[in-house]
């Protein structure tokens, strides 16, 4: 069974240059050309001594993939905290609104009408200012 050397890279975390290079030095594992791409399939015998090869730096990249992990979940682990003493610290009464009074749009510009109350006051002040104007002032001895 062959094997692409681009899946051989992506698990053993090395560089094409460097496989090639290890490849060529070994020459009892078979020939590999000089102008080895991505595509180009290589033998069981020669997988395995990359594998062998290289299998530190495989472990490295599997150690940083796992230790991502945990960091993401920590992280994920921290946000639900905080977002937890956040709804906690946040009251749940929420803003009441309370009408103070009312403005109307319809009348607005105009002289406000009088109530028939203060047409009334305003009448009976006016005929009292009369009174005392028409009156005799009588001054003091």
């Amino acid at each position: 069974m062959s094997i692409r050397l681009n899946q051989v890279l992506k698990q053993l975390n090395i560089g094409l240059q460097t496989a090639v290079d290890f490849l060529k030095s070994k020459k009892g594992l078979g020939e590999i050309k000089e102008d080895a791409n991505v595509n180009t399939k290589i033998s069981d015998e020669q997988y395995g001594a990359l594998v062998k090869q290289f299998k530190s730096d495989k472990d490295v990249k599997d150690e940083a993939a796992q230790l991502m992990q945990r960091k993401q979940k920590e992280q994920q682990e921290k946000k639900a905290v905080k977002a937890e003493k956040k709804a906690e610290k946040t009251p749940t009464l929420r803003q009441q609104y309370k009408p103070v009074g009312k403005i109307d749009l319809d009348n607005l510009g105009k002289k406000p009408a009088t109530t028939a109350a203060a047409a009334t006051s305003e009448a009976q002040g006016t005929e009292a200012e009369k009174a005392r104007v028409g009156a005799p002032h009588e001054e003091p001895a």
